[in-house]
């Protein structure tokens, strides 16, 4: 898939699918940061299901743990200015 958008000329995308190759390459990059995340966040709790067999409060703790922490470090943080 890389090689075909990197081999791809901007003018054949433009004429395919009536954008420029900028905003498809930006909606694609877009599509697979969301991906990532929501399979990240899968994983997460997923992994907290097993906390389920140990105690119940102790899975409510790391639910309540791990959503704190999701949310301040990837929802709420900016990009900084090197």
């Amino acid at each position: 898939m890389v090689s075909l958008l990197v081999a791809t000329p901007p003018e054949e995308i433009l004429k395919h699918l009536g954008i420029t190759a900028e905003r498809y390459y930006a909606h694609l990059l877009d599509r697979g940061c969301t991906f990532y995340i929501l399979g990240s966040r899968g994983l997460f709790y997923g992994i907290l299901l097993f906390a389920w067999f140990v105690n119940a409060l102790f899975f409510i703790a790391l639910v309540v743990t791990i959503t704190f922490l999701l949310a301040k470090y990837r929802e709420f943080t900016r990009f900084q200015e090197v």
